[in-house]
């Protein structure tokens, strides 16, 4: 996995827990102190979001940061990985 395709699945993780909670886009930007652009970039994967501010997405949705951070795509990366090197 790519330092781009981590980021974006940490992206699309923020998204998809936002979504879940039945928050706008909106509402978190205001929640977190940051611009509702800044949270859309940060949603479509255009932009790095800081751990700060992570953090501050973690408490508005009231969860464990690392939540943010596991997502699907690092399980079928380990798979993968795995899978290559039980072929050696």
């Amino acid at each position: 996995m790519t330092e781009e395709e981590y980021i974006k699945g940490v992206c699309k993780k923020i998204k998809q827990i936002r979504v879940n909670k039945k928050m706008t886009q909106i509402e978190l930007a205001s929640k977190i102190g940051i611009d509702d652009s800044s949270l859309r970039r940060i949603e479509s994967g255009n932009t790095n979001p800081t751990l700060k501010t992570i953090f501050r997405i973690a408490l508005a949705f009231e969860i464990d940061v690392n939540e943010i951070f596991s997502f699907t795509i690092v399980t079928e990366i380990l798979n993968k990985n795995q899978d290559l090197s039980e072929d050696k």
